[in-house]
């Protein structure tokens, strides 16, 4: 049928590239159009992978970037670069289930806008790759890194003996962790980057991902806009797939402290676009705060505590010199 076309953008990526590719044509089989691998500026090796890929697989093609534009302008490259009537965003890093393609269409409907699977970390916990979207209490407890603290010390079981409220942030996380509900289908606010599907009408006309957004929180603001514009987000319940990102040992304090400053400056373009500047300015006050108590933390670590402060109380990511080394 070649129907959907699979975007993975890559960045460095060279170790986890191939496994990727080959998980998403088992995850579409004959739905499957072409795989675009869209490449953000990597390093050699990376790029060579990519070459050998493309010349080892058939229906993969590559795009490759001079620099690290970003995850969503990347992504939205690679939607430009395809024909097929719909899209799935695949992250580098996930290794999607067999025969998830043909589920997917099969629960497609007038009213769809995104839908994606449910994901689990590599030792099979559940991932919260689903959500309600941001407000400030929200986006304080992802400052703090509180979901973390709840894997790490497994709080999931003890917090749930608490009657949250219906629809508050911390039920929906909990919900999301346990896929409850006996429907197939479960409606939500927004769904992860990692694994989007999606059709083309329903991409262009919400215009892709906002590339004011370099990484992170692009994905709720993309959501936020499908549903605006009067279609729905869901998961489908199913096996999903395996999602490395956010694993606990995956990172050097370095890189968590560019995340960090990423995440931080996005959540406040978020809460600027949909909430409030009031709510933005708290939010990017408190992020530097918290932000000097990492640095602090990582006395060790290089990094330009100044000016990714100056760019948070700005509201404006302009501490370019972290993409090119990130």
């Amino acid at each position: 049928m070649n129907v959907v076309d699979v975007i993975i953008v890559s960045y460095n990526n060279e170790q986890e590239l191939e496994s990727c590719v080959k998980c998403s044509r088992s995850a579409f089989g004959q739905l499957l159009k072409q795989i675009i691998i869209v490449d953000n500026g990597s390093n050699e090796s990376t790029v060579a992978e990519i070459n050998r890929i493309s010349s080892a697989h058939n229906g993969v093609i590559s795009v490759f970037l001079p620099s690290n534009v970003g995850f969503g302008a990347a992504n939205n490259i690679g939607v430009k670069n395809s024909t097929a009537p719909f899209i799935a965003l695949v992250n580098p890093d996930l290794e999607l289930a067999k025969d998830i393609g043909p589920l997917l269409e099969s629960f497609w409907a007038n009213d769809a806008g995104v839908i994606s699977v449910p994901l689990y970390y590599p030792n099979g916990q559940r991932q919260a790759n689903s959500g309600k979207f941001k407000g400030l209490v929200s986006s304080l407890f992802q400052l703090m890194n509180i979901g973390r603290l709840v894997r790490r010390f497994r709080l999931v079981a003890f917090l749930r003996t608490f009657r949250w409220r219906r629809g508050s942030a911390v039920s929906v996380y909990l919900e999301a962790l346990a896929g409850e509900g006996s429907e197939n289908v479960i409606h939500v606010d927004w769904v992860s980057g990692a694994f989007m599907f999606l059709s083309r009408k329903v991409w262009d006309a919400v215009g892709g991902f906002d590339e004011s957004f370099f990484l992170y929180v692009e994905d709720e603001d993309l959501c936020r806009r499908v549903r605006k514009a009067g279609f729905n987000v869901s998961v489908v319940k199913c096996k999903g797939g395996i999602h490395k990102v956010g694993f606990e040992s995956e990172t050097n304090s370095l890189w968590k402290l560019k995340k960090f400053y990423w995440r931080s400056i996005s959540t406040a373009t978020y809460l600027s676009h949909h909430d409030s500047l009031l709510t933005a300015r708290i939010y990017r006050l408190l992020s530097v705060i918290v932000l000097c108590i990492h640095v602090i933390a990582n006395f060790k670590i290089k990094f330009p505590l100044s000016k990714a402060a100056y760019c948070l109380l700005k509201g404006q990511d302009c501490l370019y010199q972290l993409r090119r080394s990130s």
